[in-house]
């Protein structure tokens, strides 16, 4: 174990490892728990555990991950990485998911990866097909706006096409063609198909981002609200 503090200087980036991963998923309404089985070759999703709806709390996530592991016989210090969505989404959520993250891998001197909830939205979407694209990935942003992120198809798989962003309804439905499709918890204000962020795809997404030889940081690891809370919002126009 390094000897640093959370309160010393951020080193460099950990890169993960392959072997056994553990994934962390809260910014959505029910959040969800996967290991794998990781390597260069693949991504087996061995086990995958959803947590009770709004149950976002530290008090039910670390039960559950001991549960999830129990169920597999892995110890804690078994694990080589632990990936997480930092957002967008529920703060609340993002908040005890990030600081779960960050606290089980230091604890155990694992490797830690950051997620896109909107990459996990769209890694866990219908491959693209003849008949579509492009895909978006929407979550409710609150103060009826929605965070975008717009995809293209690519190999049989979504490719990012665009930073998250953003927008209303009404601006992202003029912009949609027929060859888009929709996905995500806020998918349904624009006639498209809800969907709930899941940990098997964020594991999934750290797993393509290894493979591309990205690193994050434990102690740099913060949630990505991508905007200020409702009270800052207020504060800030006073």
């Amino acid at each position: 174990m390094p000897n640093a503090t959370p309160d010393a200087p951020n080193p460099a980036p950990q890169p993960a490892q392959a072997g056994k991963w553990l994934a962390i998923e809260t910014s959505g309404l029910f959040g969800s728990v996967a290991a794998g089985q990781v390597d260069r070759n693949g991504c087996e999703i061995v086990a995958a555990e959803t947590l009770p709806r709004d149950a976002r709390s530290a008090r039910t996530l670390a039960p559950t991950i001991q549960r999830l592991l129990g169920r597999l016989g892995w110890a804690p210090g078994d694990l080589t990485t632990v990936a997480v969505a930092v957002g967008p989404g529920s703060f609340t959520g993002l908040r005890v998911g990030v600081t779960t993250a960050k606290a089980f891998a230091w604890g155990i001197g694992a490797a830690v990866l950051a997620v896109d909830t909107l990459d996990a939205l769209a890694a866990a979407a219908t491959p693209p097909d003849a008949s579509d694209s492009r895909l978006t990935t929407v979550v409710d942003a609150q103060r009826s706006e929605l965070f975008v992120a717009r995809f293209s198809a690519g190999g049989g798989e979504w490719r990012r096409e665009t930073p998250t962003s953003r927008t209303t309804a009404a601006a992202l439905q003029a912009e949609l063609g027929p060859a888009d499709r929709v996905v995500g918890p806020a998918a349904a204000t624009v006639g498209g198909d809800p969907s709930e962020p899941q940990a098997d795809a964020v594991l999934r997404v750290a797993w393509r981002r290894w493979l591309a030889g990205e690193a994050d940081s434990v102690l740099a690891l913060v949630p990505q609200y991508y905007r200020a809370s409702a009270a800052e919002e207020k504060l800030a126009t006073q």
